[in-house]
């Protein structure tokens, strides 16, 4: 079980970094007026990716390790699992990207987001945005609590499909005595 909840998770990680380094490699490092593309492509990818993954570990383990029959509470907890691998992945993947890949990316999205707010907001509530992003700064720009915070989004996205998919997935086991006919 272990080594399939590891290939499933593995599929799930490569897919989410694999798209992610294609879009580097076709677009190059993003500019501020790529960011909303970017979280499209980035949170679609992460939720493809987990939605194949979770789907055919739960149905690989209902199918070849359960007798045909998976429990609720057992298809989520597969998905829950399977989906611990892609998380780890990307957190690390996030770490690389903004330690090697893109070091000003953390200045350039607070930029970005700082004229998102700008343009949508009264000088009054500007101003307030403003003093919260100063006093929030090193918290927002710390590495570490980013990489934590990607992983934590990944897993969560990876919680809720599995509580979907586990929904449509689960299935008593035909008995034994049962003939089909």
């Amino acid at each position: 079980m272990k080594r399939m909840l590891l290939y499933y998770g593995g599929i799930g990680a490569a897919i989410m970094i694999g798209v992610n380094l294609l879009v580097l490699l076709i677009m190059g490092i993003p500019d501020a007026e790529d960011f909303a593309v970017g979280e499209i492509i980035g949170y679609t990818t992460i939720v493809a990716a987990l939605a194949i993954a979770i789907y055919l570990g739960v149905k690989e383990y209902r199918d070849k390790m359960s007798g045909g029959g998976i429990s609720f509470g057992k298809a989520w907890l597969v998905g829950i699992v399977v989906t611990e691998l892609p998380a780890v992945a990307f957190a690390a993947y996030n770490l690389l990207y903004v330690k090697v890949i893109d070091p000003d990316f953390t200045q350039k999205y607070m930029d970005y987001q700082t004229e998102l707010a700008r343009a949508s907001m009264t000088a009054e509530e500007f101003q307030a945005f403003e003093a919260t992003m100063g006093a929030q700064s090193p918290l927002l720009t710390n590495i570490a609590f980013q990489t934590v915070v990607m992983y934590v989004t990944v897993l969560l996205i990876g919680i809720g499909l599995s509580l979907l998919l586990a929904i449509f997935l689960r299935r008593k086991a035909q008995a034994a005595e049962e003939v089909v006919t």
